[in-house]
């Protein structure tokens, strides 16, 4: 009758086995060696996506109105608003995370004097 195989690995499975398992170790070492500033901006605009689409449920007919296609539009809107919110630092997390992640905190911009004139200097 039919007995199972003895071995379901070949040569050639096991080599593909191999490339994936490498694959996935080169990027683990590559998120690895980001910069804390890269990764805490990729936060920001992550944080900031999520904000906009939250946001936009609050519309009674949604953005982008009904349909299939409203999702997709409402996705890509949220995405690049978010990263938008981020390249500006709008949100101002980048400053926060930077310490945490063992960045260098951005410098603080020259505040004004007390009786709200020009900066000291």
């Amino acid at each position: 009758m039919n007995e199972p195989s003895a071995s379901l690995a070949t040569p050639a499975s096991i080599g593909a086995l191999d490339a994936v398992t490498g694959l996935r170790a080169a990027r683990l070492k590559a998120d690895a060696q980001r910069s804390p500033e890269e990764a805490a901006g990729r936060f920001e605009a992550l944080l900031g996506g999520m904000l906009v689409k939250e946001m936009r449920k609050a519309l009674p007919d949604g953005f982008f109105g009904q349909g299939t296609g409203s999702d997709v539009y409402g996705g890509w809107l949220d995405e690049h608003l978010g990263k938008a919110l981020a390249e500006t630092g709008s949100l101002g997390l980048r400053d926060v995370l930077l310490p945490a992640l063992g960045g260098a905190p951005a410098a603080a911009p020259d505040a004004p004097d007390a009786k709200g004139g020009e900066v000291a200097r």
